[in-house]
């Protein structure tokens, strides 16, 4: 018997700082779980108390995340795998 460990979640960004209004692509990947796998991409305003903005819920392989203002932002992708062991990545962009 396979016994497999937990869910990496190893997607990436495209960029770390960009323009105002400009947008970030965010590549998805994981591993060590069971395929299929589907993520949900979330943003938020660094400071704010409003919280996470789900972005995009999916199983494509990216999706694109605008910056809306010149501030900075934490990006939280979500990966799940078929059995529902999920795996969270952040990541941070600074709009300028």
């Amino acid at each position: 018997m396979t016994v497999k460990s937990a869910v990496t979640n190893t997607s990436t960004i495209s960029a770390t700082s960009v323009a105002s209004g400009k947008t970030v692509k965010v590549t998805f990947s994981a591993s060590n779980g069971t395929s299929p796998y589907t993520y949900k991409v979330e943003r938020m305003l660094v400071g704010s108390s409003a919280g996470w903005t789900t972005i995009s819920n999916t199983s494509s392989t990216y999706t694109n995340v605008t910056i809306p203002t010149a501030a900075t932002y934490q990006i939280r992708v979500t990966a799940t795998d078929s059995k529902k062991q999920t795996a969270v990545k952040y990541f941070t962009v600074t709009g300028k």
